[in-house]
C-alpha cells in the first residue's frame, strides 16, 4: 500500500453505522473514536490516492460524515507501532 493517511471524521450518523462501513472498506487499518472537534479517527493505508478519494466519498455520501481533515502519512517514527502492553 502506497498512500498513509489519517482521517478525521465529523458525523452524524449513529455511531454503528460509521463503524460498519469502516470495517468493510480494506483500507482502513484502524479507527478510533475521539473527544474533541472530530469524532473518530481512521488510519488508512491505500493502493492510491483514487483509493483514498474512495473512501473520502464513501464516508460522506452513505456514512454519514458532514466533515472530514485528511494528512497523509510521510513516514512512520521508528520503533512504532509498538505493541499493546496486556493490562
Amino acid at each position: 500500500r502506497s498512500v498513509s493517511a489519517l482521517v478525521d471524521a465529523l458525523g452524524d450518523a449513529e455511531v454503528d453505522v460509521i463503524d460498519a462501513g469502516l470495517r468493510s472498506e480494506p483500507s482502513v487499518i484502524n479507527a478510533v473514536h475521539l473527544t474533541g472537534p472530530f469524532d473518530m479517527q481512521a488510519r488508512v493505508a491505500a493502493t492510491d490516492v483514487a483509493e483514498l478519494n474512495h473512501l473520502l466519498v464513501r464516508l460522506k455520501d452513505d456514512l454519514g460524515a458532514i466533515e472530514t481533515n485528511t494528512r497523509l502519512v510521510l513516514s512512520t517514527s521508528p520503533g512504532f507501532p509498538r505493541p499493546v502492553a496486556p493490562v
